[in-house]
């Protein structure tokens, strides 16, 4: 197959699957066993283990300038066009273009509502933008990290950054979930309509919070830097991590006492390096499915919400209509915007 260099795609629409499948079993009566209860976990995990792999790699043969001109238009054309969509489908006119909404609507657009609970509750119609947030926290972080390396000129620096992420991100859960850090969240957690903070806003908004991820990106960081070395090793060795990291992984929250914690993103970076290792897939639809990765999990839940519950179709004749719907729609956001957007990116910074 020409124009594929590695399984990265394949592992993308992996990913976007693992999200879709835990949705299905929010959104529609259908289940997919594992990946119905782990695949929301895993999936965004997995994202995020890829991001870490790829984006050290842009922040280090690029300056800033070209850097983030080409994050930008990698993200935001496809998330703007997918969120005008959705909310001009789901969102009464008469709401739009309030004075007072305005703020709220800028930091939605800008993909940052994650830290704001009132721009995430009134306006975030994907439900995932979430990570996006996450996202942008890491490219910013990302430049930063590279600066570092070639300022300390260790070997190890890569090693110690990213032990130092796991305990950054463990100890951010842990003193998350014992409600430590409730007082810095509070007032924006009110202003949001969510009342004080509960478990639920808890979890939601403080416990995954960017710090939180910060490992699953250093697991990918980690990935590139021992490269070589990894992909020396025998398979055997990360398929056992993967399945005692990722299968394991509601087992290990509990006995770690961390919700996330290290030990699935483990597992999916072992998944990263056994698809670095992995002769090329060679058939065509798994990199198609990766290359619409982006637009299935911005789209995903809106279509599954309207399919079922507004349009209120049920049984297979629906999900083959979701899913036909989701494939069509993905596709069109990929070819009319993401790969434009993308394209106009590098041609603004070649």
């Amino acid at each position: 197959m020409t124009g594929h260099q590695n399984n990265l795609d394949p592992l993308r629409g992996l990913a976007a699957l693992a999200v879709l499948s835990h949705h299905l079993s929010v959104y529609t009566t259908f289940a997919v066993p594992w990946l119905s209860t782990l695949g929301g976990l895993l999936g965004v995990q997995l994202f995020f283990v890829i991001s870490g792999y790829l984006i050290v790699q842009s922040a280090s043969a690029h300056s800033l300038g070209v850097y983030f001109v080409r994050r930008a238009f990698r993200i935001y054309p496809a998330y703007w066009t997918a969120v005008l969509l959705v909310a001009a489908c789901t969102t009464p006119l008469a709401t739009w273009g309030a004075p007072q909404e305005w703020g709220t609507y800028v930091i939605n657009l800008l993909a940052l509502t994650h830290f704001s609970p009132a721009a995430l509750q009134r306006h975030d119609v994907l439900t995932v933008s979430w990570t996006l947030t996450v996202e942008w926290c890491w490219y910013l972080l990302a430049p930063l990290l590279v600066w570092g390396s070639r300022q300390s000129g260790s070997r190890h620096y890569w090693l110690v950054t990213g032990l130092g992420a796991l305990a950054v991100s463990s100890l951010w859960v842990r003193l998350a979930q014992s409600g430590a850090l409730d007082p810095l969240f509070a007032t924006a957690i009110a202003n949001g309509g969510v009342g004080p903070v509960n478990a639920f806003s808890r979890f939601a908004y403080i416990a995954n919070a960017a710090p939180a991820q910060l490992v699953f990106f250093m697991v990918g960081v980690i990935i590139w830097r021992y490269e070589k070395n990894l992909l020396q090793m025998h398979w055997w060795l990360p398929f056992a991590v993967l399945v005692i990291g990722a299968g394991g992984a509601p087992q290990w929250n509990d006995l770690l006492g961390l919700n996330p914690s290290f030990a699935s993103g483990l597992g999916m970076g072992a998944l990263l390096v056994l698809a670095l290792k992995a002769p090329l897939i060679c058939w065509h639809w798994p990199h198609r499915l990766g290359q619409w990765a982006y637009p299935i999990y911005l789209l995903h839940v809106p279509i599954l919400i309207a399919v079922f519950h507004r349009l209120q179709l049920q049984g297979l004749p629906a999900l083959a209509m979701a899913l036909t719907t989701l494939l069509l729609l993905s596709a069109l956001l990929h070819y009319l915007v993401e790969a434009p957007g993308n394209g106009l990116g590098r041609s603004l910074t070649d």
